[in-house]
């Protein structure tokens, strides 16, 4: 009983996983289609949660790092900004002294 229900909750999960993967655009698991994934499903064949949740993880860790690269890269263009900033108004002060 406990084991078909967690069975169950594991299908669902995999499934919505792969419907934000569609979602995002990714055809292929792993060489897999993934329209060929959700027809299994639908004919009561088992999903392969464990193949799909590390495809989603790895996925979401790589957005997360490019997502922290370019969190990094505008700082720097702020951190320049501000330096040039700094350095007008340097020059400009001493012109006018």
């Amino acid at each position: 009983m406990l084991l078909e229900e967690l069975e169950l909750m594991r299908k669902l999960r995999a499934q919505e996983v792969l419907q934000e993967l569609v979602r995002k655009g990714i055809k292929k698991i792993n060489g897999v289609r993934i329209a060929d994934m959700e027809k299994k499903a639908e004919q009561s064949e088992p999903l392969d949660y464990d193949t799909i949740m590390n495809f989603y993880q790895n996925l979401l860790r790589k957005e997360k790092e490019h997502f922290e690269i370019e969190k990094k890269k505008k700082l720097k263009e702020v951190e320049h900004w501000a330096r040039a900033m700094r350095e007008e108004e340097k020059v400009a002060i001493e012109k006018y002294c």
